[in-house]
């Protein structure tokens, strides 16, 4: 079972956020090693006003985040626009990618699967 941290704070002032981004990402990362994340950890900046989140995303694996919002992360951050809820748009979107991924590891590792590229 991998272990993912996600957290949530809501504020006014995203840009507000951007001189302690470094920080918080180191802290992030040590976070991770501490506590045995094994995946990230996830930060949610969320401005419920602009119906609007960005995360920041820390650890190994930032492609599930990539993939369970469909955005490109620069420099571990994303927006996520209408994403306000943590529990009800983030855990359900990070876990689904994660299983997906899981299994389709799981059928590599164990399985002969051949690809046609056509």
């Amino acid at each position: 079972m991998q272990k993912v941290g996600i957290a949530q704070v809501n504020t006014m002032d995203i840009d507000g956020f951007a001189p302690l981004k470094a920080e918080m990402l180191e802290y992030m990362e040590n976070l991770c090693v501490e506590n045995g994340f094994d995946t990230k950890t996830v930060l949610l900046l969320t401005d419920v006003i602009n119906a609007t989140s960005e995360v920041f995303v820390a650890g190994s694996h930032p492609e599930y985040v990539e993939n369970a919002f469909n955005v490109q992360l620069v420099e571990h951050e994303a927006n996520l626009p209408g994403v306000i809820s943590r529990k009800k748009q983030v855990v359900p979107a990070i876990t689904h990618v994660q299983s997906t991924l899981n299994k389709f590891s799981y059928l590599l590792r164990t399985q002969r699967i051949a690809f046609l590229f056509i």
